[in-house]
């Protein structure tokens, strides 16, 4: 009786030190994510004078269009400014938008602004963007 017990025993640490033949794996099914319901471009950071533009991003979530960027002044002194004008351009380098990201008056020496943008224009097929002190 000892035997079959000893035995019951070794055979039970087997299987859960083996995980009882389960696979470690788990099979995680992705929600069901709705075509064009986010996606997004990124692109290069560029400087315009002594500011930097940093992280721009258009984002295309459930129809609407986004524009995001830093705004981030290198410059040892404050630099006054309103806006910043954003140039998009498709693949055939046609301007297909031109649109205005709201600074705020001043920018401190190493400061760095988020600016959002919401558009009403699908962006999907812009390829390059340009910059321009207002």
């Amino acid at each position: 009786m000892k035997k079959i017990i000893a035995y019951g025993v070794i055979l039970s640490c087997i299987f859960l030190i083996t995980g009882c033949g389960c696979s470690k794996e788990k099979n995680v099914v992705p929600e069901r994510i709705e075509e064009n319901t986010l996606s997004g471009k990124f692109f290069d950071n560029q400087m315009l004078d002594t500011l930097e533009i940093q992280n721009f991003n258009i984002a295309i979530e459930d129809g609407s269009s986004y524009i995001s960027f830093d705004v981030s002044n290198t410059a040892e002194s404050e630099v006054a400014l309103e806006y910043i004008k954003i140039l998009l351009y498709d693949i055939q380098d046609n301007l297909a938008l031109e649109t205005y990201g709201y600074i705020g008056g001043t920018i401190a020496s190493l400061e760095v602004k988020h600016v959002v943008i919401d558009v009403d224009v699908e962006l999907s097929s812009i390829t390059r963007v340009a910059y321009e002190k207002m």
